[in-house]
């Protein structure tokens, strides 16, 4: 994760985290919408030292999330929406500076 450097005159400066995203062809998220089941693929990724995986309802509340370190070129799991509502989730993926955000639907 990268900083930016904030300088305001008179103000104190703070550091703004600088994102970069990952490609949609590296990411696949499905099936959307979704019953019971969203599975969660990314391919050549390279190394990703720290992954992690949230998702979100739509007033931005986490309802799931994981972590996993030292992956290799691709990574596979599935989340259990068994016991959530339907409606909008955001899924965000955070692969060391890099990040890739996706609404999906619970039915």
């Amino acid at each position: 994760r990268h900083t930016r450097l904030r300088t305001v005159t008179g103000v104190q400066t703070c550091a703004l985290p600088i994102y970069i995203e990952l490609s949609s062809d590296q990411v696949n998220i499905h099936p959307n919408p979704a019953n019971d089941i969203l599975y969660i693929d990314l391919n050549d990724v390279n190394a990703i030292d720290n992954l992690s995986i949230s998702i979100y309802d739509n007033m931005g509340r986490l309802i799931q999330n994981t972590s996993n370190t030292n992956v290799v070129n691709s990574f596979n799991t599935k989340f259990d929406l068994s016991s959530i509502s339907k409606g909008l989730y955001t899924i965000r993926i955070i692969a060391d500076s890099k990040v890739y955000q996706q609404l999906f639907v619970k039915q």
